[in-house]
């Protein structure tokens, strides 16, 4: 089974844009998983979106995936099946957060 991962880490304010791109692709590519990790005046963010047949064929659910992960940035978030943020305090932990999604996902 092929996957579509992306894994990305952002320094900036553009993350809203891209969070807008990443849901539309969402409706167009099969087996996608896209987690971003940013880190925007010293306060970390995390998103995740998953593609319908992620969410429908392998349960999975972002909202439950999120809160995990947010933990290692010491926050909180929740979401959708499909879509859902956290933020934090620890800025440091947002490397650790986006893999403990991947793991957490078992691609």
């Amino acid at each position: 089974m092929v996957y579509m991962l992306l894994r990305l880490y952002y320094q900036s304010t553009q993350l809203r844009q891209r969070i807008s791109s990443s849901k539309c692709v969402r409706h167009y590519q099969k087996k996608l998983v896209c987690v971003l990790g940013s880190v925007y005046d010293e306060r970390p963010l995390l998103s995740i979106m998953l593609s319908d047949d992620m969410v429908k064929e392998q349960g999975l659910n972002a909202g439950q995936i999120i809160r995990e992960a947010a933990k290692l940035i010491q926050g909180g978030g929740g979401g959708q099946p499909h879509y859902a943020q956290a933020g934090g305090k620890n800025a440091e932990g947002i490397k650790s957060a986006v893999d403990k999604v991947i793991d957490l996902i078992n691609l």
